[in-house]
């Protein structure tokens, strides 16, 4: 929640950034102006990115900081600012007055500094950037220790492949009740996690699901006309009775639809931890003849196989250098880095 409290120093700063920006190109869309700012550089060997944007009568700088971001809103023509996030990882500065009278003060020497040579400057940017700032791709298999088993053999693929195929020919059903699904996700569940083989299927959904069933598992288990009213009412909506297997922010889902007069499954699966137990579910789902679909299948098994690619650099989401290094001594040299920002000024007759 913003708080904007008068706060004369930093909004000099900002009305001085302010005009320095106006000479940068822009991107508008929607009513804003967004700017890429220069590098916060509280020390040797840290590059924190800069944002600007401008929305209605409000800047907002953010800077990134490790796996953070923190933001700072002022209302134009005032001296009211807010702050809005938090730093974290042991960073020294909290999101408050002290950080952004360091972040400013060197965002408006840098900007002058590029207004006056912008070509030296990016060049200078080019030549200096650590190379543990910056941001590139490497395919996921490079990332994975040498040796290590991989998480889909070639057997498991052509099983799995064999079973998506299974599912989507299979013949939809003509009714669902509680005891059925259950049913299905039983087969998954036992396919996955060996240690709950010996339970019955609505312990095995006790153990594993999100929990929030909206109503689901009060229903009679072999009444289909009550499972078919309860599911049309929708009023399970903002619970998460199809998610078998619980995770942040979501897990596994096995997500009943009817296409028709009939019943059909989708297997979801938004945890990149949990994707080698969900081609396991598929692998037994379509050998069980269920009607069913795996959700964004090229992309589980791509991942699976390590040929897509992963986000290497030091923001939140990203595999940092030295950890891809330590997982795999030499992957670095394999990384396609991006090239570094570019500051971009407007011609002169641009200028507002």
């Amino acid at each position: 929640m913003r708080h904007p409290a008068p706060h004369p120093p930093l909004a000099a700063l900002l009305r001085r950034i302010l005009g320095l920006l106006e000479r940068l190109q822009p991107e508008e869309a929607d009513g804003y102006v967004r700017w890429l700012g220069p590098f916060f550089i509280p020390r040797p060997g840290q590059w924190w990115p800069t944002h600007f944007m401008l929305y209605r009568s409000e800047l907002y700088s953010t800077v990134e900081i490790g796996w953070s971001s923190v933001t700072l809103i002022w209302t134009v023509d005032t001296d009211e600012v807010a702050f809005e996030g938090e730093v974290h990882f042991g960073v020294r500065y909290w999101n408050g007055p002290e950080l952004w009278a360091d972040v400013l003060t060197q965002v408006e020497h840098r900007l002058r500094g590029a207004v006056g040579n912008p070509a030296a400057y990016n060049r200078r940017v080019a030549r200096l950037l650590p190379i543990g700032c910056r941001t590139g791709h490497i395919r996921r298999k490079w990332t994975w220790p040498r040796r290590s088993r991989r998480p889909l053999s070639p057997r498991d693929r052509v099983r799995l492949e064999r079973a998506l195929e299974r599912g989507k020919q299979a013949p939809s059903w003509p009714s669902l009740s509680v005891r059925q699904y259950l049913e299905v996700a039983a087969l998954g569940y036992d396919a996955a996690f060996a240690e709950l083989r010996g339970l019955t299927p609505f312990a095995k959904h006790q153990k594993m699901a999100d929990g929030r069933h909206g109503g689901m598992l009060d229903l009679r288990p072999e009444d289909a006309g009550a499972f078919e009213s309860w599911y049309s009412a929708r009023t399970w909506h903002g619970t998460h009775p199809w998610e078998i297997v619980f995770a942040h922010p979501h897990g596994v889902l096995l997500s009943p639809h009817r296409e028709g007069d009939a019943w059909r499954f989708f297997l979801i699966v938004d945890n990149l931890g949990l994707y080698q137990e969900t081609a396991r579910m598929a692998i037994a789902l379509g050998e069980g003849d269920v009607p069913f679909e795996l959700y964004r299948a090229p992309e589980v098994i791509a991942a699976l196989r390590g040929e897509d690619t992963v986000k290497v650099g030091p923001f939140y989401g990203q595999i940092d250098l030295e950890e891809l290094e330590s997982r795999r001594p030499g992957a670095a040299a394999r990384v396609r880095w991006e090239p570094p920002p570019v500051l971009v000024f407007r011609e002169p007759r641009q200028s507002r």
